[in-house]
């Protein structure tokens, strides 16, 4: 997206790089003309084009000024409609608004095939979409894991190395279970009851977890796997502006207190 937008040609003067190809090779200086991934303000300066964008283009395009100023994190345009004619219409709308400032949509993915054949099938999520597969189907949307194919989200959590057994390598792996959801909030806070733990302890950082944490450490890392077979339902069975209830609950124990909303 970063690379989309044009700097205006007065600020291009603050994004000059240094490059060579080769430490043999003389320096050369470029100017950058697009906003610079990288940058403290590239975020800001992407999401205020949308806003303008929302401002600017969309007074005929209610559904498209709702997408993005509502139902947009980043550059990821999460949005659905209750009939597939909605989404198709939105999508063309979607294309149309944005292609006015020159943004072109890519990564397509949903649940519908007539949705993605809309779309030519290198600006899908892979190439080709098939919605047969079910190995290597997922696609990460705000960091967990969503698989059109069967409309579930699961966890995209993937160890690929041995765990390694001091409080350094305990936060390390902690950080990689993000859950926007909440949906794995006992078994995050079971590591952050170990982590803690290491805090009460006063070891350092690289230093060697003592037999009962590192017992529990592994024990928990061994059975991290069986996060993957969790599948979490992405549909809610309700119609646009059909009414819902809200249920709470609330527990607490000595360590923590949880809490679970359901939708009714």
């Amino acid at each position: 997206m970063y690379r989309q937008i044009l700097i205006l040609p007065e600020y291009r003067r603050y994004q000059h790089i240094l490059w060579r190809s080769s430490p043999h090779d003389e320096l050369r200086e470029y100017e950058l003309n697009t906003i610079t991934c990288g940058v403290n303000c590239a975020p800001f300066l992407a999401l205020r084009v949308l806003q303008t964008i929302t401002h600017d283009d969309c007074n005929d395009f209610e559904w498209v000024r709702h997408a993005l100023t509502y139902q947009t994190y980043v550059y990821d345009i999460c949005y659905g409609a209750d009939t597939i004619p909605e989404v198709l219409k939105l999508q063309s709308d979607l294309i149309l608004v944005l292609n006015i400032s020159g943004l072109e949509l890519k990564k397509w993915a949903s649940n519908t095939p007539s949705v993605l054949a809309a779309v030519a099938a290198d600006d899908r999520v892979g190439t080709p979409m098939s919605f047969e597969a079910i190995d290597r189907l997922g696609t990460k949307v705000l960091g967990i894991e969503w698989h059109p194919d069967g409309d579930y989200f699961c966890c995209a959590l993937r160890i690929e190395q041995s765990p390694i057994f001091t409080k350094r390598g305990i936060l390390s792996l902690v950080a990689q279970i993000f859950d926007p959801l909440g949906v794995f909030g006992p078994v995050v806070f079971l590591a952050k009851s170990i982590m803690q733990r290491t805090w009460q302890r006063g070891l350092s950082w690289d230093e060697a977890l003592p037999t009962d944490l590192h017992d529990d450490w592994a024990a928990f890392v061994s059975d991290l796997p069986s996060l993957l077979a969790i599948r979490i339902p992405r549909h809610i069975n309700a119609s646009l502006g059909a009414s819902c209830y809200l249920l709470g609950f609330c527990d607490a124990v000595t360590l923590s207190g949880g809490t679970a909303v359901y939708v009714s």
